[in-house]
């Protein structure tokens, strides 16, 4: 029988994890705290608008349609200090899996995200060539 040994319990993933700890103070940071804001109003006007994706087009609530760089350029009028950039991020992230469509089949689902995909594509080797 062995006394005084006790098993080591495992290790939580993020304990002394410098990658989490290096996000953690991220997020405290002036940069994060703007990114969570960022997130927060987009994810909060995005949630009232609709997407075509066949049109590639955003709709807002008002009635008026935008592809990504009208989106981010309509964000970017109502809330000047949010840089583009950071907007376009959280844009495209919305794109990828913010916005769920109701009522589509799976062969609907399929057919919206392959053209969501193609979009996102088109869009950010447009925008990396500066057209």
């Amino acid at each position: 029988m062995l006394t005084g040994v006790r098993k080591r319990s495992p290790q939580h993933p993020f304990e002394d994890n410098p990658f989490h700890e290096d996000f953690a103070a991220w997020l405290d940071s002036p940069e994060g705290q703007l990114s969570r804001d960022v997130s927060d109003t987009v994810s909060e006007l995005l949630e009232r608008a609709d997407l075509d994706a066949r049109n590639r087009t955003i709709l807002w609530e008002d009635g008026r349609a935008c592809d990504i760089e009208g989106c981010i350029e309509h964000i970017h009028g109502l809330f000047p200090d949010f840089p583009p950039r950071l907007i376009e991020t959280h844009v495209l992230a919305w794109l990828e899996c913010g916005f769920v469509p109701k009522g589509f089949s799976e062969a609907q689902m399929d057919d919206f995200e392959k053209r969501v995909e193609r979009w996102i594509h088109d869009y950010q080797r447009q925008h990396r060539r500066g057209a």
